[in-house]
């Protein structure tokens, strides 16, 4: 029960932060969701949001390896118990989470989505 108020906690987090980014400008004023549809195009995508979704997964990922027999080398092996649908969860340009066991880290690919350069955003989990 604990795990799921947390999942909802987290996930309503994730989903406010992300609106509240959408629905500003670059000098911090709110703005009409209709503006913002229209401007869209003037919005910079940054990694605040994306730094808040890899944080949420690596507390799942240290749940799964301190609770399971084994440890957790692909982000599917969290789906249901530890996270909901991760196969619907994208960073800022909408490129898949990686996880890299042996580093101990999960990753987004950055706005280019090539992973293993300068632009990658990474979080540990150990």
């Amino acid at each position: 029960m604990r795990k799921a108020i947390f999942l909802i906690f987290f996930l309503g987090a994730i989903i406010f932060a992300s609106l509240s980014y959408i629905y500003r400008t670059n000098d911090g004023k709110s703005r009409s969701p209709e503006s913002a549809v229209k401007s869209a195009e003037d919005i910079r995508f940054d990694d605040k949001s994306t730094k808040l979704i890899l944080s949420g997964i690596c507390e799942a990922v240290r749940r799964y390896n301190a609770l399971e027999n084994s440890r957790c080398v692909t982000l599917d092996q969290l789906e249901g118990k530890y996270m909901m649908s991760t196969y619907k969860m994208v960073d800022s340009w909408k490129n898949k989470f990686e996880i890299d066991p042996s580093r101990g880290i999960v990753f987004s690919k950055g706005p280019n989505g090539v992973a293993g350069d300068s632009d990658d955003i990474e979080l540990k989990y150990k």
